[in-house]
């Protein structure tokens, strides 16, 4: 059963568990669930997916529960007026606040670089007498982190560039905090929150 935290005659928002696709992709498991299907045999009624979350990513997601709404939604995150906050919890002391623009590619092989804008605050920090890899103590940070653009990956790659990846990410973060976090602490979901969503109602 998944979360609602919202629901109206024309929108629905749900906490989205960590490790679930919002829907079915092509080389996707056949077997496994997806919040799309799950949401509508919840709520009995078509839902109409307007962005997405990146499987690991856990938090706020919006959907419409009528077509003409969910149009209106995709217009608006198309233009950018959607704002959407995160909280991450990284590796290292992080910069009081700090915009990031660097680019990426979608891939290796691609040749366009996407630009990409992330900000973000620092909102506390803690250091553990833990000795990791040549470090005598563990530090990490948490972060609210405003999205410009939405790109593929885009807080995860950006905070990785400036060395502060997120805990627990597979793909882009640091093997030995990950092990750290799950070996002691028993966390083993990416600690990458989707926290706030802010739109104009349809």
């Amino acid at each position: 059963m998944l979360k609602i935290l919202y629901q109206d005659d024309y929108l629905v928002v749900i906490d989205k568990p960590s490790g679930m696709l919002v829907h079915r992709a092509a080389n996707s498991d056949k077997t496994k669930k997806f919040v799309l299907q799950e949401l509508r045999n919840q709520l009995k009624n078509w839902v109409y997916p307007v962005h997405r979350l990146d499987q690991p990513t856990s938090g706020v997601l919006l959907f419409g529960l009528r077509k003409d709404a969910g149009k209106k939604m995709s217009m608006q995150f198309r233009q950018r007026q959607i704002k959407k906050y995160y909280l991450a919890i990284v590796r290292g002391i992080a910069k009081d606040y700090e915009l990031l623009y660097e680019g990426f590619k979608k891939n290796e092989q691609d040749t366009k670089i996407y630009h990409a804008i992330t900000e973000y605050v620092r909102l506390a920090q803690v250091e553990l007498p833990i000795k990791v890899g040549q470090y005598p103590v563990a530090q990490y940070s948490l972060l609210k982190v405003k999205l410009h653009t939405g790109r593929i990956h885009q807080i995860r790659r950006h905070l990785k560039q400036i060395y502060h990846p997120i805990i627990n990410d597979r793909k882009y973060g640091d093997w030995r905090h990950n092990k750290l976090m799950m070996k002691k602490y028993d966390i083993f979901n990416l600690q990458l929150l989707a926290h706030q969503i802010e739109f104009t109602h349809p």
